[in-house]
């Protein structure tokens, strides 16, 4: 009987891949904002991560404004409570 075959080296920690084309000149750029022996990859990953981040906290703040000012509009036009 076959024995079961068993993933060899370390575990995959980037499963997505997406090639990416940059406008003329920008990867010279990037290069020369390298730290020592910092990768290309590692400083575009981590480029994309503060970006998203980023975005993320802005889209939350439109959100609670939205919402802040709905709530607002409820209480100008709530009818009058029979009391």
């Amino acid at each position: 009987m076959a024995a079961k075959l068993r993933p060899v080296g370390r575990k995959r920690i980037n499963d997505e891949g997406m090639p990416a084309r940059f406008p003329k000149g920008t990867l010279r750029r990037v290069d020369a904002l390298l730290r020592d022996k910092e990768k290309r990859a590692d400083f575009i990953r981590s480029a994309v991560a503060v970006e998203i981040e980023r975005r993320e906290q802005i889209r939350l703040e439109v959100d609670r404004e939205i919402k802040r000012r709905e709530a607002a509009e409820k209480r100008k036009i709530s009818p009058p409570r029979d009391g």
